[in-house]
């Protein structure tokens, strides 16, 4: 069964940062599934302005000091904030949680996961109260 979840792009990076690098065969077959689904098309590299420097991603950045580059920055940004709807099956859902709700038990969420746990963890638990 898919469930569509509307995600931004911090919060597909972040996504794509809790996935596990190591499990059995069929966890990894679901996380490669998952890294296409939450990767960015070159369409999206180029309507987010995302850029790669050294170790970090940003997006919405100018390519110049122009007008036009910086407000072809100011719209990256404004897109970027607008959550795409993605959907996910129910394995994708539960690597994503479990690794979220991990990270909650060891005392490590940080404030960038916080929408993330909304929307995998609280919306889950709010379904079977």
């Amino acid at each position: 069964m898919a469930e569509t979840k509307g995600l931004n792009v911090l919060e597909r990076m972040v996504a794509g940062s809790l996935l596990p690098k190591q499990g059995n065969f069929a966890t990894l077959r679901i996380v490669n599934d998952l890294i296409k689904k939450l990767s960015f098309s070159a369409e999206e590299l180029d309507k987010f302005a995302v850029k790669a420097e050294g170790e970090s991603v940003r997006w919405g950045v100018p390519d110049n000091d122009s007008a036009e580059a910086q407000a072809k920055a100011k719209k990256a940004i404004e897109a970027s904030i607008k959550p795409e709807p993605i959907d996910f099956n129910n394995k994708e859902i539960e690597i994503i949680r479990k690794e979220l709700e991990k990270l909650d038990s060891e005392g490590k969420l940080e404030n960038r996961h916080l929408s993330l746990y909304e929307k995998f963890v609280e919306e889950k638990e709010a379904v079977k109260k």
